[in-house]
């Protein structure tokens, strides 16, 4: 099941996603450690240069991440990212 909540604060719009364990674990079991922590931050609606300060890592690291997710899961965008996520479990 997914849970979600969407606002705006800062100017921005924001998605927070909180999945069941199992449903995290189907979709994002391709995916490295590493990717898999930036691809949850990423669906929370946090930028490249968001997602790298809080990793304390390049802002190209995580591009290079991010792009690496979307070849894995054959996705182009993270609204896809969410959706592949949120539709892990009816494909089970």
């Amino acid at each position: 099941m997914v849970r979600g909540v969407r606002g705006i604060w800062g100017g921005r719009e924001h998605a927070i996603v909180e999945l069941e364990p199992a449903e995290e674990r189907s979709v994002l079991s391709s995916l490295t450690p590493h990717e898999q922590q930036v691809a949850l931050l990423a669906i929370e609606g946090l930028s490249n240069r968001e997602i790298a300060a809080r990793r304390r890592t390049a802002e190209r690291t995580v591009a290079n991440q991010i792009a690496s997710i979307y070849r894995k899961l054959h996705i182009r965008s993270r609204t896809e990212l969410v959706l592949a996520i949120a539709g892990s479990r009816s494909n089970d």
